[in-house]
């Protein structure tokens, strides 16, 4: 993804079950586990260019969510 500018960025994920996100390869969000839906939040320094997300998700049951905003801070 591109980045406008440099500064910081807040990443919300939501996801039912089982989620990692990355940012150029740095974990920043985990949560690896059986859930309802639910939300994690990370804060991430990034300069200005282009940046890769990485998302490992698994799903066991039941509905499914996976959800990833990305908005500047």
């Amino acid at each position: 993804f591109q980045v406008p500018e440099r500064g910081r960025y807040s990443l919300t994920a939501v996801s039912d079950d089982g989620i990692r996100v990355y940012v150029d390869d740095r974990l920043v969000i985990e949560d690896w586990s059986l859930h309802a839906p639910k939300r994690d939040e990370a804060m991430v320094a990034l300069d200005e260019g282009e940046h890769t997300i990485r998302i490992e998700y698994f799903q066991i049951q039941g509905a499914a969510a996976l959800v990833l905003d990305i908005s500047p801070r």
